[in-house]
């Protein structure tokens, strides 16, 4: 067997099923647009020209089209150590450990809220897993203040793991100032940062076509190169 038979992947849809999906995107975002609850998003389109109403922003097919020709097709996310480094884009699957769970779940199956601790000891687990590509600190401490946590959490990424990761989220400016300067200062600097792109933020709509505090957290960070990881879930 030919080894480029071995390069192919999963494919659920056909081609015509993928150009029907695009062209309803392109026309559910143009005539029902997206909902931004956050004042400084619906300014950012604005200011590129897109149509606002209220609190919808509508898009023109052109500009969709115009954007996804921009995107590379394959980004490089660097470890810390460079046996960890993860090339998006080259038709390989990467897995990453999940975020954020309250609840640990015990061997006698007894049920407790997560700790600073079981952080610590997720964030080596995924370290020391050998087919997880993208690490994390998995578990949400529950006595660690909200107030803090994103700077515990940052921390913890920046410093303990060598997979590329995520960082914490962010609902307000000043996390996602404060969240940023702890990469700057990890990276080496902004430069080295952005080059890195080690770290991503995560952010997930509110519901179908509405986005809420989350997208603070993307405003923040795509000016400073930090890669942006979409989930589909509210």
């Amino acid at each position: 067997m030919s080894t480029r038979h071995l390069k192919g992947s999963l494919k659920l849809l056909s081609k015509k099923d993928l150009e029907n999906i695009h062209t309803s995107t392109l026309e559910i975002l143009e005539k029902v647009g997206v909902r931004f609850t956050v004042a400084e998003a619906r300014e950012v389109f604005s200011e590129a020209g897109f149509r606002v109403e209220k609190d919808v922003v509508k898009f023109k097919p052109k500009d969709i089209e115009d954007a996804l020709k921009k995107a590379p097709s394959r980004v490089l996310r660097k470890g810390l150590s460079s046996k960890w480094d993860v090339d998006l884009g080259d038709e390989k699957v990467y897995f990453g450990v999940g975020s954020l769970p309250i609840w640990v779940v015990e061997s006698d199956y007894r049920r407790r809220k997560a700790t600073y601790q079981d952080l610590l000891k997720f964030t080596l687990l995924s370290e020391l897993l050998p087919n997880f590509s993208i690490g994390n600190g998995v578990v949400q401490p529950q006595e660690i203040p909200n107030s803090v946590i994103h700077a515990i959490w940052n921390q913890n990424a920046t410093i303990r793991m060598s997979k590329p990761s995520c960082c914490w989220y962010a609902k307000d400016f000043l996390v996602a100032e404060d969240g940023l300067r702890i990469l700057e200062a990890a990276a080496g600097g902004k430069d080295e940062l952005k080059r890195m792109k080690t770290w991503a933020i995560t952010i997930c709509p509110d519901s179908a076509l509405q986005w809420g505090e989350s997208v603070i957290g993307e405003l923040v960070m795509a000016k400073a190169g930090v890669p942006i990881e979409i989930l589909p879930m509210p």
